[in-house]
């Protein structure tokens, strides 16, 4: 699972890698080793199916909405508790 950008970056930098690697490989002649040039797309797709398929969010921003959620609930209470004030002491 990828968490954090670094993460991210890490696994399309390998990707790269993998590309390269092909590209070399299949560069060399027209006898290239198709086996060889085909377990690396291989790798290079199933690296990117990891990527889409991803839908976990990272912890940090589960927690950072878990707040933001619980500060919108107090503020939303201080505010009716002000209104509910201000309507008993005007009377």
């Amino acid at each position: 699972m990828l968490h954090t950008i670094a993460d991210l970056l890490n696994k399309v930098q390998a990707m790269l890698v993998l590309a390269e690697a092909a590209h070399k490989e299949k560069s060399k002649s027209k006898n290239y080793d198709t086996t060889q040039v085909t377990y690396l797309v291989e790798n290079i797709q199933a690296m990117a199916g990891d990527i889409y398929n991803d839908k976990q969010k990272n912890p940090r921003l589960i927690a950072k909405e878990k707040r933001e959620k619980k500060q919108d609930k107090w503020i939303t209470g201080y505010r009716k508790w002000k209104k509910e004030k201000e309507a008993y002491e005007k009377g």
